[in-house]
């Protein structure tokens, strides 16, 4: 059903639906109320609709007259005003409606993809690596093995714009060290949407361990560092409740880390 579609309207039903089904006195929302409850949904403001009691006692507007979210409830058939002050309750159709939508989400989520498979072979692994990557934008990388091919191969063909790395002492780690701070100060051949690239080094190789993709929305893991895609089969995994505090940690990380360039600056004046 289209109008299912408009996410204004999916909200309103929802608090309709919702409160209808609690039954509780005095509890269904006037036309203010649910534009107001939509409004603050917009807004960020409600994770729930429950609690009903309380959202209600502080939503309480006064009456007045019917907004066009309400309006359009009762036009449909989904929603009837049942008392004086104008308030809304759901009717049987729009129960049925709002379970409508409820299956469509829940089979929305069954579709939605959270893990990709790479497997052996490294052209194959590194192809289906390239294209999962390329619909994030921007992104952060947090590999503390991370390689000079790598990094420039995803610089052309995805939209990274943060990679956070580690090294250890040693001639291999300066070895990699200078390979990257070459990728770095060659940056703008690889277009302008990479001359804002920056890789950073965390002070200490042992607070980083774990392999990271991190977005504004979404957070995920690899199995393998980059070094490791394709010798064996990994999985890239999108993490669930413990996204926002692993965003977290890695941008407390990427503050505290020193530039690349600069800190390969400091080696060479020493």
């Amino acid at each position: 059903m289209e109008l299912i579609s408009e996410p204004r309207l999916r909200s309103a039903l929802h608090l309709v639906v919702s409160l209808s089904e609690h039954g509780i006195p005095d509890a269904w929302p006037t036309g203010l109320e649910i534009e107001a409850y939509v409004d603050d949904c917009e807004r960020g403001s409600f994770q729930s609709i429950f609690g009903v009691t309380g959202m209600i006692g502080t939503m309480r507007l006064g009456i007045g007259p019917s907004r066009p979210l309400a309006q359009r409830l009762i036009e449909l058939g989904w929603a009837l005003e049942i008392d004086h002050r104008g308030s809304i309750a759901a009717t049987d159709l729009g129960l049925s409606v709002h379970q409508a939508m409820l299956a469509e989400q829940r089979a929305a989520a069954a579709h939605e993809v959270n893990e990709i498979r790479l497997g052996v072979g490294e052209d194959v692994a590194w192809e289906e690596l390239v294209r999962s990557l390329s619909r994030f934008e921007p992104y952060m990388l947090v590999d503390p093995y991370l390689e000079w091919r790598h990094l420039q191969l995803l610089i052309q063909e995805t939209r990274i714009t943060q990679a956070l790395t580690a090294f250890k002492s040693g001639g291999q780690a300066n070895e990699r060290r200078q390979s990257l701070h070459e990728v770095v100060a060659r940056r703008e051949q690889y277009g302008a949407g990479a001359v804002s690239f920056e890789v950073r080094a965390v002070a200490d190789p042992k607070t980083l361990h774990d392999r990271f993709i991190v977005t504004e929305d979404e957070v995920w893991t690899l199995g393998a560092s980059l070094n490791g895609i394709g010798k064996n089969p990994t999985l890239l995994v999108k993490l669930g409740n413990n996204a926002d505090s692993t965003r977290r940690d890695n941008r407390k990380l990427w503050d505290s880390a020193t530039p690349l360039d600069i800190d390969n600056q400091a080696e060479a004046d020493e």
